[in-house]
């Protein structure tokens, strides 16, 4: 089918008669919208007559009577000639009263064109702005409508400087897209720009306008803070050349006698500027979009971006003329009720639980900072977190309620509290040009100290005033409390604060109940500077480990803290030393024979120097350099012997990762253990008498000692090993019986 000139005159009048009718599809959307462009164009009469007219004749009749839906035969040519709809006109329906929209094609440019070109800026540094600054070319959406806000907070400082009788327009914004000719506008009611304005505000890059009023503002004595406009660094505007191959603007002052301006741009190194007629007070943008970013001129698309950057904007702002869904920020309330918190919970995860705990801060001294954080109700995947896709806390940072970034990262939550979810909004954010990336700065700095600290003492009081809650919490979410104290080795200050979130069941408390560090401290023995733990898979097996029972019997009724949790051992070793008082693993070669009494009771026999070198000598013989040493402990105990090293959590960790690969024996000469003999002990003994009679069962007996003691230590990697010799002294045994 050809194509051929739609005289819209036509169109329009037919329309007239029917504009009162509510919109009832999107082809008929499309005809209107299009009707309306202010332009001299071709339009299609493929698309726009026959498609659009025609075929919703039966199914669209509240657009088009039966008189102005008959077709001819012929191509219809005809020179397009422009016609304003007014969209403010009072509808019949309830449907089209709702909708409110400012934006028409009545302004026109005229007069002389003026050719400029970008002040000290050259093409190569526009187009860093426009493709380079920002991550994600949706945030264009974000930047242009600050600025549309920041030109009604201007008009609203502006308007209380002027007489009170001066009539300004109501302070909105109006958002429209048209996929049909691949165009989205933005239009405010702001301030505003004359043609000077224009010029020292788009002609220039990286020069704030917004800077330069609130200064001219605090010259009048007016109280306005820096922080009240969003824009400071004057490249937001330039954002809208991510998506378009041109754009428009039409800007005009509140000024009675001002004339409205036009400039025009393809992100080149220069612009176009003319005077211009009928132009609205405030800004108008016409974005003609790339080919590749056409999906911004779907109300769709448009809609979700809105909602995601500017939900929180105390300014109207319509979409297609029907207004966009916002409320004040929950966190920004001073009181905010439990269904708000509720509210703000389940949008940010997503579900429909209650969060476990719901921590909220404000604080204006040393910085500005408005925050909700919550302890989500389900537990955490922990391990999920750590995929680069999913790094950093699912907090939202807001800065004068615009949205910087979905998810924080560690300058300003710290990587262990990354189970976290909420809003963290603070004006004093250092970011970039783009407003995306925060820099470095000792006030950032400050905030994460103050956040850190802030949560530390938020979860200790939980535990101190509920417990049994915070033992719940602890348990699903306990490994980020270990991350956190193993990462911040080299510093010892924030280390110990974050160490008090710690829980261990102990050997003074009953089962179920839990201590953390610093209760521990207050029961310590006059003269006690160690923190003794012991690592066991339950608390039953610490109980009635040989470790416990050595420590008892050498007269030292210390309190121990059972680290059964996974990594407990490790966190503890690594720490050293909590409020200067040493952390120690009763394991430990520091807690074994050379540092506890002999017993007085001890048999003479066993208490023979002689008979403790033959029996060391014997041993020593039997293992050869699969132990570092063999000692003699001076109590008794129910096993044949245990082993001790300089770190036993360090050893067992080894053993499951850089020592995985290695032989049994290579492991054991790695782990330079020393056996600790229970000298009485009748297995003992025994391998002594055989050694002469029967060497090879008395080599096995001393193999299976080492083996026991290895398993009870949790140093024992590959049973298999051990089974096959515990075989063969079965075999023995039983051959004897």
């Amino acid at each position: 089918m050809n194509s051929c000139k739609l005289n819209l005159s036509r169109l329009s009048r037919l329309l007239a008669s029917h504009r009162q009718q509510p919109l009832r599809c999107m082809s008929c959307y499309k005809l209107r919208s299009t009707s309306w462009n202010g332009h001299q164009s071709v339009v299609p009469i493929s698309r726009l007559y026959e498609n659009n007219v025609s075929s919703h004749k039966s199914d669209c009749v509240r657009c088009f009577s039966s008189e102005s839906t008959k077709t001819s035969d012929e191509p219809i040519e005809a020179e397009i000639v422009d016609e304003y709809v007014n969209k403010f006109e009072d509808t019949s329906t309830d449907e089209t009263s709702d909708l409110r929209s400012i934006i028409t094609d009545q302004e026109t440019s005229h007069g002389d064109i003026e050719q400029k070109t970008f002040v000290a800026e050259t093409q190569r540094l526009l187009q860093i702005v426009a493709e380079s600054l920002y991550s994600d070319n949706e945030v264009f959406i974000r930047e242009l409508i600050s600025n549309s806000c920041d030109a009604l907070e201007k008009q609203r400082l502006y308007s209380l400087t002027q007489r009170s009788d001066q009539h300004f327009d109501p302070l909105e914004i109006h958002v429209k897209t048209d996929d049909v000719r691949g165009q989205l506008i933005i239009q405010d009611t702001g301030i505003g720009m004359n043609k000077d304005d224009i010029v020292n505000n788009l002609g220039t890059i990286a020069r704030s306008g917004s800077k330069e009023f609130v200064e001219r503002m605090q010259e009048k004595s007016l109280n306005v803070s820096k922080d009240a406009i969003i824009g400071q660094f004057g490249v937001g505007f330039y954002s809208a050349f991510m998506v378009s191959k041109k754009v428009e603007v039409f800007s005009k002052t509140h000024e009675e006698s001002e004339e409205g301006s036009y400039w025009s741009s393809t992100g080149t190194d220069s612009y176009t500027l003319q005077q211009a007629s009928n132009v609205q007070p405030g800004t108008k943008l016409v974005l003609h979009l790339k080919d590749d970013c056409l999906k911004f001129a779907q109300e769709s698309v448009v809609k979700n971006v809105i909602s995601k950057f500017a939900s929180f904007f105390d300014k109207p702002i319509y979409l297609n003329g029907v207004k966009m869904e916002s409320s004040e920020p929950v966190w920004m309330k001073s009181q905010p009720s439990e269904e708000d918190l509720n509210g703000l919970y389940q949008t940010v995860v997503k579900g429909g639980s209650i969060p476990r705990f719901t921590l909220q801060y404000r604080t204006d001294v040393p910085l500005n900072m408005r925050c909700i954080l919550f302890v989500p109700g389900e537990q955490f995947n922990m391990f999920s977190s750590l995929t680069p896709k999913d790094s950093g806390a699912d907090v939202s940072l807001y800065s004068r309620k615009v949205l910087i970034q979905k998810r924080v990262d560690s300058k300003i939550l710290p990587d262990w509290a990354r189970f976290l979810k909420g809003v963290i909004d603070s004006e004093d954010i250092p970011l970039n040009l783009s407003r995306e990336i925060l820099q470095n700065s000792d006030l950032l700095f400050k905030m994460k100290r103050t956040l850190t600290s802030r949560i530390i003492k938020f979860l200790l009081d939980k535990y101190k005033r509920h417990p049994e809650s915070y033992s719940v919490f602890y348990k699903e979410y306990g490994d980020f409390i270990r991350e956190g104290v193993l990462s911040l080795s080299g510093d010892k200050i924030d280390q110990e604060e974050l160490m008090k979130l710690m829980l261990f069941q102990s050997s003074k408390m009953e089962e179920g109940q839990f201590s953390n560090l610093e209760s521990y401290v207050e029961r310590m023995k006059p003269g006690q500077r160690e923190i003794y733990y012991l690592c066991a898979p339950s608390r039953e097996l610490a109980e009635s480990s040989p470790y416990m029972e050595t420590l008892a019997a050498s007269g030292k009724d210390y309190e121990v803290l059972f680290a059964t949790r996974q990594f407990d051992d490790i966190t503890l070793s690594q720490s050293f030393e909590y409020k200067g008082n040493r952390i120690m693993s009763i394991e430990s070669a520091k807690h074994g024979a050379a540092d506890v009494k002999k017993d007085s009771t001890t048999d003479d026999s066993s208490e023979s120097d002689s008979g403790m070198e033959a029996l060391k000598s014997h041993f020593r013989s039997a293992l050869g350099d699969l132990v570092h040493e063999v000692k003699v402990s001076p109590v008794d105990f129910k096993a044949p012997a245990v082993i001790r090293n300089f770190d036993m959590s360090m050893s067992r960790h080894l053993l499951m990762t850089s020592l995985a690969d290695k032989s049994e024996e290579e492991k054991l000469r790695f782990l330079h253990a020393e056996l600790e003999l229970n000298a009485n002990h009748p297995v003992v003994k025994k391998v002594v008498e055989l050694k002469d009679a029967d060497p090879e069962t008395s080599k096995l007996l001393a193999r299976q000692i080492l083996d026991n003691a290895l398993v009870t230590a949790g140093l024992s990697t590959d049973s298999r090993l051990m089974m096959k010799r515990l075989d063969s002294l079965l075999t023995k045994v039983a051959e004897k019986l």
